[in-house]
C-alpha cells in the first residue's frame, strides 16, 4: 500500500467550492503553499440552508477527514492481537476519541 498522508486533517465548509475542503499536511498549515494531493474538494453542492442533505455531506466528510487516525489506531489493535501484548486501558479513550472524531467532534 503506498504511504498516505498522516493525520491530523481537518474539514471545512467552502461555500466557493461548493462543499467541504479536507486538508491535510501542510495545507492545513501553510494555505498558500502546499501540494495539491493534501486538498481534496468533495464539492457536493449542497449548503447548510438544504438541511439533511447538507448534515450527511458534512458527515461524509468527517469520517473521511477521521481515516488516518482511525487507520492508525486500527493497526495498533491489530498488532496488539498479533503479538499477544496488553492494548491497555487507554485503548478504549483512544476508540471513543477517534470515533468522535469521525462523527465531527474533537479529539
Amino acid at each position: 500500500m503506498s504511504k498516505f498522508t498522516p493525520g491530523p486533517w481537518e474539514v471545512e465548509f467552502d461555500e466557493g467550492e461548493e462543499g467541504h475542503v479536507i486538508r491535510m499536511g501542510k495545507a492545513i498549515y501553510n494555505r498558500g503553499n502546499y501540494a495539491t494531493h493534501e486538498v481534496v474538494i468533495y464539492g457536493h453542492g449542497v449548503y447548510p440552508e438544504d438541511g439533511d442533505q447538507f448534515k450527511s455531506a458534512e458527515a461524509n466528510a468527517n469520517l473521511i477527514a477521521a481515516a488516518p487516525d482511525m487507520y492508525e489506531l486500527l493497526d495498533l489493535i491489530r498488532y496488539g492481537l498479533i503479538t499477544g501484548r496488553p492494548l491497555g486501558d487507554g485503548i478504549i479513550n483512544q476508540i471513543i476519541n477517534v470515533i468522535r472524531e469521525a462523527e465531527g467532534g474533537t479529539k
